[in-house]
């Protein structure tokens, strides 16, 4: 975390509009994007960006400084997003149509030429898979940020990405008559 964040983060703990306002600009689009990644409803991911927000600035003072901010705000977007999927007791799918594929899916995506096709696959993906697809490649966190959003160990998130690849592989096939 550089001094800026860490300046900025001080100022949110002690109630500086301003420090909230610019930590917003600064995480505002990736973290929309996440949480959309998950509800796939830009209405109601507006809401829970909000209510993510709410919930930093009221658990600010339990944020350990030593630690990146990145992560821990994201936390706190899933497990609002995932709060609000509980209640509302529906599935969703993630929104693939980000425009362009990221270059870290390269390898994968190398041969198969048609965007929509790629969109397709990972659509079918389930949603577990989905989730660490976006964060790792759209998103281009690295394992350990992964496994702090997602609560879970890194050696999971190595396991869960490897079954996810491996899936899109056979989404592929099976969409591509192989």
């Amino acid at each position: 975390m550089d001094e800026k964040e860490k300046q900025l983060i001080k100022g949110i703990k002690s109630g500086k509009e301003d420090a909230i306002r610019k930590m917003i600009n600064k995480y505002g689009e990736r973290l929309m994007q996440y949480i959309n990644s998950i509800i796939n409803d830009v209405e109601t991911s507006k809401d829970i960006f909000q209510i993510t927000w709410i919930k930093v600035m009221e658990r600010i003072d339990t944020f350990d400084e030593k630690m990146p901010f990145s992560p821990w705000l994201f936390r706190i977007a899933r497990n609002c997003a995932y709060d609000f999927l509980k209640r509302e007791s529906r599935k969703v799918s993630l929104e693939a149509n980000r425009g362009v594929i990221p270059c870290s899916m390269e390898k994968f995506t190398q041969n198969i030429e048609n965007e929509e096709l790629i969109k397709k696959i990972v659509d079918k993906l389930g949603e577990k898979h989905r989730e660490i697809i976006f964060l790792r490649f759209f998103e281009e966190k690295s394992y350990l940020e992964i496994s702090k959003i997602l609560n879970i160990p890194e050696g999971t998130v190595k396991s869960r990405l490897k079954r996810a690849l491996d899936e899109m592989i056979k989404i592929h096939q099976k969409l591509s008559g192989e």
